[in-house]
């Protein structure tokens, strides 16, 4: 049987991991990526006959047209003969603003809320398009991965409530309707800021600072380049794959609750 895994949000460092693995576990591979440049910058860094690719960009409207045209051409691709196709889905960084996050001012959180909105229904739409292979007796495995833990320090704020919230929806309303066409549901919330800035925030400073000027500040650094506030994406990946490939799931999975 040909296990075929889809991952998007592939250019970044997590959904990177995650192609790489996959694919050592000898995994079919489509990548989704959110334009052609990261397209070309990805398989130069990774060359392998079973990774696919397809420019998907969540925040167009287009997004879940482009997501089953993929799915179906890759799926042609890697059947051979009789043999069955199993479809597994991460939707990584899925409601990420396209247009970037770093160094927004307080005053834009609630319209950077509205963005991870919009982007959420994208993926809602996406999803949608993968019951008609659930029905046709392909079996369907979807994974969340909460899109801005790698982002935002503080899971009361806005954005990454909005984004966390809108996805364990999503899954709730999927994992209902599919209940009958064995479609398993999953939501992987990985810790972000196991920093300084989040003991801060939690050890009586969020006062005087302000959750949003935390946020904001945790956002910057990684604008900087400074990658010491996020978690590596060597064991989160890890522990995605684990997940795809576990035979007992929870109804939502919380990963490293470090944040709380």
């Amino acid at each position: 049987m040909t296990k075929l895994i889809v991952v998007s949000g592939a250019a970044g460092a997590l959904g990177s991991e995650l192609l790489k693995r996959a694919l050592e576990q000898n995994y079919s591979v489509l990548a989704l990526f959110r334009n052609h440049e990261s397209e070309e910058k990805l398989l130069k860094r990774i060359a392998h006959p079973q990774l696919h690719y397809a420019a998907v960009d969540f925040a167009l409207p287009d997004c879940a047209e482009k997501l089953c045209a993929a799915i179906n051409k890759t799926c042609t691709h890697i059947l051979k003969g009789s043999q069955s196709c199993t479809v597994s889905m991460i939707f990584n960084a899925a409601c990420y603003p396209s247009s970037g996050v770093a160094g927004a001012p307080a005053r834009e959180l609630q319209a950077w809320r509205h963005v991870m909105m919009v982007n959420a229904l994208s993926v809602q739409l996406c999803l949608a398009q993968l019951t008609p292979l659930a029905k046709r007796g392909v079996l369907v495995s979807v994974l969340a991965v909460s899109s801005l833990s790698a982002y935002v320090g503080l899971p009361g704020d806005a954005c990454y409530a909005a984004s966390k919230s809108a996805l364990e929806r999503i899954v709730e309303s999927y994992a209902l309707e599919w209940r009958d066409y064995s479609v398993s549901m999953g939501l992987l919330i990985p810790s972000s800021f196991a920093s300084n800035l989040q003991k801060e925030a939690s050890s009586g400073a969020q006062a005087a600072v302000g959750a949003g000027r935390v946020a904001i500040r945790a956002m910057d650094a990684l604008a900087d380049g400074l990658r010491d506030f996020r978690y590596p994406a060597d064991p989160v990946a890890e522990k995605v794959l684990e997940e795809l490939s576990s035979a007992k799931r929870e109804k939502f999975l919380s990963l490293l609750k470090s944040y709380c």
